[in-house]
């Protein structure tokens, strides 16, 4: 099958079988919203396009089959908006309608990493293959919602409660073997998965077999008491601590699986239709999709070279060190730790063990993936080695100078091309002026910060400082992608993003506290909101229900928390800190714990707008001083009618 610039799905059809290509959607969640959807959109009509135009045809095809490649839909619209297109502007559930009862049999070939919409088309098939490699899952419930394509019942059927209510909720990825013997899918090849699909097909197409034998459909519902005790097992119990967002999707989860058997086909459908709609219109899935789309937006123009090769790190300090050596070796990377003495590499040996066996004991990490990444571990007391590293991190000097000395005997050495970063907070622009042009076979010197402020923080925070290769934004976007953080692109200046912000918080706590709002009502505030704030000034802790604090204290603590952070991040916006305020977001929630169903503070400022924000700004400045002056970004997106969240430089 040749493609023609600009096609979405390619199609051939010969001896009674369609064959339908089709390609592009693993960037359909890249770049901005807008756009994206778009793509989406067009994509969805070209499929339905050739599905139903050959199902109109003269001679319409005996069998057909689907390749899915690498399918990412989850970030479509769910009601299919977008089309524009008078002529048969159909949804991904009139597709999947029309696959698995309006033509002939299709077969859909699944390979790479399938998942959202990918996921409804397969359910929606006749037989499905995947590749021994794929990747499947239903990644929805992650963006507050739910598949969109009328698959809940079709899963359900095939796999169970239990098993649909686990994919449904969890969003994790699932292997495909693990997918075969759930009956998600009915069969695996070694190779590529067309071959196999259309040898099928053929054979359909010229009468001489049927489909091979498959799993039954309803398997999953044949004892209809144990099913629907499945879903009431796995539905939310008030006191589990399950967040109110969270509970109130994993319940409509449970409704849409038990209406597989309490509905009947009919009216399953429009049920399931509705729940889809209502939770996608829910302020927490729009706040989940401003996080998704800010965290898979394609890295600066900078970045658009391929990456170099990323295979090797080394990292100059000690036990404080340990932490960051554990993510590249999660990462698959090889580490060379250079500690100043041995009993500080010792300990630095020691604290990735005891992180390694929290892992193995939580069932993270198995003994074999152990094994292997102590494989790829060593340890130095000299910076010697270092050159032969694609990427040196200093992350334990005491000061600039020795951090500056440390990095310029390495430059002397290191290989061309190789990364010198600093993971402490450090003044680039003096530090790259000492190296000078020490620094010619590395270019300048980069920021590099992995937040340990929170468990389980994500945030992979550059700064990248003018003269830097061409291609290294490009090579650091790949390293946060190996190691599974979100990255965001900061300016130099004084300290990381995230400590920035979380110092801005700090202070605004201390002068709420020395003015006399109670702690009491902080902590009842931080407790609904679910942000277990780091590093909290006073010893304000998160206990709540000692006595009953004032409801109104409570609100006044969090319209404070708002103004705080969002200020600082306006502040950071109009410094050229950051170049987008979803970066603010970013910080806020991947690296500080934010609230994820908050969206973040530029978010949350949309929300409540920007003019009863400005306001509280102005009266907090009245009344405790010029700190909390409002930033000029506030006037400017207010004239302008623009939303917070979105803005970006010029």
């Amino acid at each position: 099958m040749m493609a023609r610039a600009g096609e979405r799905v390619i199609a051939d059809k010969r001896d009674g079988v369609l064959h339908l290509l089709v390609h592009g959607a693993a960037d359909a969640g890249c770049g901005e919203p807008a756009g994206a959807a778009r793509e989406a959109a067009a994509l969805r009509l070209s499929l339905w396009r050739a599905l139903a135009g050959d199902q109109a045809a003269e001679s319409p095809a005996r069998a057909v089959v689907l390749s899915l490649r690498a399918w990412d839909w989850v970030l479509d619209d769910p009601a299919g908006g977008g089309q524009g297109e008078a002529e048969g502007a159909a949804t991904l559930a009139d597709i999947c309608a029309l696959m698995a009862d309006g033509m002939a049999p299709v077969i859909v070939t699944l390979a790479g990493a399938v998942n959202g919409g990918g996921m409804d088309l397969a359910l929606s098939a006749a037989y499905t293959i995947a590749q021994a490699d794929a990747q499947l899952g239903f990644p929805q419930a992650g963006l507050g919602g739910l598949p969109e394509g009328g698959s809940v019942r079709r899963l359900a059927r095939r796999v169970g409660a239990k098993a649909a209510m686990g994919l449904l909720t969890s969003a994790r990825v699932v292997p495909a073997r693990r997918a075969l013997a759930l009956g998600l899918i009915d069969s695996l090849a070694s190779a590529d998965p067309d071959d196999t699909a259309m040898a099928i097909a053929r054979l359909i197409a010229a009468g001489r077999q049927g489909l091979p034998p498959r799993r039954d459909p309803g398997h999953g519902a044949a004892d209809p008491a144990a099913f629907l005790d499945e879903v009431e097992t796995a539905r939310p119990r008030p006191g589990q601590g399950m967040r109110p967002a969270r509970s109130a999707l994993v319940s409509r989860i449970a409704d849409c699986v038990a209406a597989t058997l309490l509905l009947d086909e009919a009216e399953g459908r429009a049920f399931e239709a509705t729940a889809v709609a209502e939770c996608a219109a829910s302020p927490e899935a729009a706040a989940l999709r401003h996080l998704a789309w800010a965290a898979r937006a394609l890295p600066p123009a900078e970045g658009a070279l391929p990456a170099r090769p990323l295979s090797r790190v080394a990292v100059l300090g000690g036990a404080s060190a340990s932490g960051i050596c554990g993510v590249f070796l999660a990462a698959g990377l090889e580490v060379l730790l250079i500690a100043p003495d041995g009993p500080e590499l010792a300990e630095a040996f020691r604290q990735i063990a005891v992180a390694q066996d929290t892992a193995e004991a939580a069932g993270r990490l198995t003994a074999e993936r152990r094994a292997a990444d102590w494989a790829r571990l060593d340890g130095a007391l000299s910076a010697d080695q270092a050159g032969e590293a694609d990427l040196v991190i200093e992350a334990g000097e005491d000061d600039d100078a020795a951090a500056a000395g440390a990095l310029a005997a390495i430059a002397r050495t290191a290989r061309r091309g190789t990364i010198l970063a600093c993971a402490v907070p450090r003044d680039l622009a003096a530090l790259n002026l000492v190296l000078g042009t020490g620094l010619g076979r590395t270019g300048p010197v980069i920021g590099l910060h992995l937040p340990d402020l929170v468990q389980g923080a994500r945030l992979m925070e550059f700064v990248v400082p003018a003269g830097a290769e061409a291609d290294t934004r490009a090579t650091l976007a790949l390293l946060a992608r190996r190691t599974g953080r979100v990255a965001i692109w900061a300016a130099d200046g004084a300290g990381f993003v995230a400590e920035r912000l979380l110092g801005a918080w700090n202070e605004a706590v201390a002068s709420g506290l020395a003015r006399g709002m109670p702690g009491e009502a902080l902590a009842r505030m931080l407790g609904s909101f679910g942000w277990a704030a780091p590093a909290m000034p006073g010893g304000v802790g998160h206990a709540v229900g000692r006595g009953v604090p004032d409801a109104a204290a409570a609100t006044a603590w969090r319209g404070r928390m708002l103004a705080a952070l969002a200020n600082e991040g306006a502040r950071l916006l109009m410094r050229g800190t950051l170049s987008r305020a979803s970066d603010v977001d970013l910080a806020m929630v991947e690296g500080l714990g934010f609230p994820r169903e908050s969206g973040g503070p530029m978010h949350m400022a949309d929300r409540a707008g920007l003019v009863p924000l400005r306001a509280r700004l102005r009266q907090l400045a009245a009344d405790e001083g010029a700190a909390w002056t409002p930033s000029p970004l506030w006037d400017d997106l207010i004239r302008a009618a623009r939303p917070a969240a979105g803005w970006r430089a010029a």
